[in-house]
């Protein structure tokens, strides 16, 4: 049960840390359901393997908790390589399976982009490009977060003045 409290906070956007946690937990940013965020996630899966087959699971098993937390959480689109292979996960309601990641990157109702693809290179690209588009970000790929951080955080930086936006990312990265 606690890794999917984990999971759907992470997916919420909730704080991480960028040091052990401490004895007593210090909130580095507010998830987007304590602040001005909205209250309905429209998100962007990027990539439909084990972990992204793992978030839809996790998402359609704790619609009690979303509702108690006043938040709608709806999967729109993911993206995968081959849309004709089989899914070890069903398709939630409403949702699309593309195969090019510019349909979510490019669609302005969704507010949310979950990257988990995998690699740096198209990982690095789909980041950066949600962010620029003023949409929040849940990545858990520990390599472009341990490569790339830096200059990930320039660009929140930047974008933020004009479209508050988040990064999120598991506690373990």
């Amino acid at each position: 049960m606690l890794a999917v409290l984990a999971t759907t906070s992470s997916l919420l956007g909730a704080s991480r840390l960028a040091t052990p946690m401490p004895a007593t937990p210090v909130v580095r940013f507010s998830p987007p359901c304590m602040n001005a965020a909205p209250s309905k996630l429209k998100i962007g899966l990027v990539g439909g393997g084990t972990v992204g087959g793992g978030v839809v699971t996790i998402l359609e098993k704790t619609r009690k908790l979303q509702e108690s937390l006043g938040i709608d959480v709806d999967i729109a689109a993911i993206c995968v390589r081959d849309k004709s292979k089989k899914r070890d996960f069903e398709v939630p309601s409403g949702c699309i399976l593309i195969e090019d990641v510019e349909q979510i990157l490019s669609d302005d109702s969704i507010n949310l982009v979950c990257e988990v693809m995998g690699g740096t290179t198209l990982a690095k690209e789909v980041i950066m490009r949600s962010i620029k588009a003023g949409k929040h970000v849940v990545t858990a790929n520990k390599a472009l977060i341990a490569q790339d951080l830096p200059a990930i955080e320039s660009l929140l930086k930047a974008v933020s003045s004009r479209e508050p936006c988040q990064l999120g990312w598991p506690l373990h990265v």
